[in-house]
This record gives C-alpha cells, sequence and structure tokens, in this order.
C-alpha cells in the first residue's frame, strides 16, 4: 500500500520528470496505512553448542551472541569491531591464520534489522584445530568485552568505514538504495550521509562498552560443521575434495 512504500530517486532526472514515471508506473498501489509490524518475541537458550557433518571439505566454527537492531546506538560501534577483527590485516587473522596456520579465513560479522539479530565469530579451519580455534576465539571475546580494541584497531576499522561510507555516496544506485532502505526501517534516508561524523564521533570506551554488553561467555551459542567422512575412509587419511 502506499503508506507502506518508499521512493528513492537519484541521477539525471528533474522532479517532474521523476513525477511522471511514479504516476505512469505506480499508479496501481492501494492507498493505505502501513500493516503493523509484529515484534520478534525470541528468548533463545543460551549457552548452546550445535554439531553436525556435511558434505564439505573445511570445518566451520561459530560463536555468536544475540546482537542488536540497525536503531540501537551500539550499532555503529559493534561495525567497528566486525571491521577490526576481519580481513588478512586484522590481528585475529594474523594470530589464527599466518602464525599458526589454523584457518583459511577468519573474522566476525553482525545481522541487524529492525529487531535484533546476532553478531558472530567465524573461523574455516580443519577439524583437529577446532579446540584451538575455540580457545583463540574465547580469548578474543573476552580481550574486546574487557578492554575493547587497541588504538590501532581502532583507528584502521574507523579510516575503513569512513572510506566506504564515502565511496557509496558516488553511486547513485548504491546511494538510493540506501536511502529507501534506511527510511524503511525507521532511520531516515539522512542516515546515509552521517556515517563519516558517526563513526569519527565513536570513542574507544563506547566501543568497549558495545563488546561487554554483547559479549558474554554464557550468551554465546557454538555452532561447528564438520566435513563429512567418507565410509571407507581410513583414520588419519585426509578426505577428499
Amino acid at each position: 500500500v502506499t503508506g507502506n512504500a518508499v521512493l528513492s530517486v537519484f541521477g539525471d532526472i528533474t522532479p517532474g520528470e521523476a513525477s511522471t514515471l511514479v504516476e505512469s508506473s505506480l499508479r496501481e498501489i492501494r492507498r493505505g496505512t502501513p500493516p503493523a509490524r509484529p515484534s520478534a518475541q525470541v528468548t533463545p537458550r543460551l549457552p548452546a553448542r550445535f554439531k553436525q557433518r556435511e558434505p564439505r571439505e573445511q570445518a566451520i566454527f561459530m560463536a555468536g551472541f544475540p546482537g542488536v537492531d540497525v536503531k540501537d546506538p551500539r550499532y555503529d560501534a559493534l561495525s567497528l569491531i566486525t571491521t577490526a577483527v576481519s580481513g588478512l590485516s586484522s590481528g585475529l587473522s594474523m594470530e589464527v591464520r599466518e602464525k599458526r596456520g589454523l584457518a583459511y579465513d577468519v573474522g566476525a560479522y553482525q545481522q541487524a534489522g529492525v529487531h535484533p539479530g546476532a553478531f558472530v565469530f567465524y573461523v574455516a579451519t580443519r577439524e583437529e584445530a577446532l579446540g584451538e580455534v575455540e580457545d583463540i576465539i574465547r580469548r578474543e571475546v573476552q580481550r574486546l568485552a574487557a578492554g575493547g580494541l587497541t588504538t590501532n584497531e581502532l583507528e584502521r576499522a574507523r579510516r575503513q568505514l569512513v572510506t566506504e561510507s564515502l565511496a557509496r555516496l558516488q553511486d547513485a544506485g548504491s546511494l538510493a538504495m540506501q536511502c529507501a532502505v534506511n527510511e524503511v526501517v525507521g532511520l531516515g534516508y539522512q542516515h546515509a550521509f552521517t556515517a563519516r561524523e558517526r563513526f569519527e564521533a565513536l570513542t574507544a570506551a563506547q566501543v568497549q562498552g558495545a563488546a561487554a554488553s554483547l559479549m558474554l561467555t554464557n550468551r554465546m551459542a557454538i555452532s561447528v560443521v564438520l566435513p563429512q567422512k567418507q565410509e571407507n575412509q581410513k583414520p588419519g587419511t585426509p578426505a577428499a575434495d
């Protein structure tokens, strides 16, 4: 319905041309008010651990926590953390991948929308390395919750996120998408234009506080996917691709 629609227009077009296109293309949308959004009443049983085998080559380790929604004031701070601990140059990657040779890929991400999502660490590794990988991730969780990011980590992540946010403002399609989505979820279209100010204003204490509020080991869910063993595979023999 019209009350639940957002139209975002950027590019080489006049307001009159845009209005004509809207009238000719979207006139059939029924007038009305937005439907009520059901609230998400989810109470996970935590801590939790899941393990299963799948037909794949690598073992996947994930450690996740209940996250925030996109309007939560901690969202930007958590974005800094995900950026700081992900990528080949991150301290976590250097420890797990470069120094110990335990992982093919390592990092973190957060899922967030109009309802709270999750904050997750992930590692693609070998089955025999899972114990050591879990120990490292637990230490990383404790480090972030207790002390937050180092000054170098914080500034590197801040520069990266500011650069990426400014780059997205240069493309009309990306900008239109950002503004439309931000309106839909309640952030407002102008949210896309304030990324630099928001990230530059974040302090180390705010980032550490966001980590401490979420990264509680008694609220952690661990999920492990192991490579499926072949029926005739001898002990100690690597599985085929």
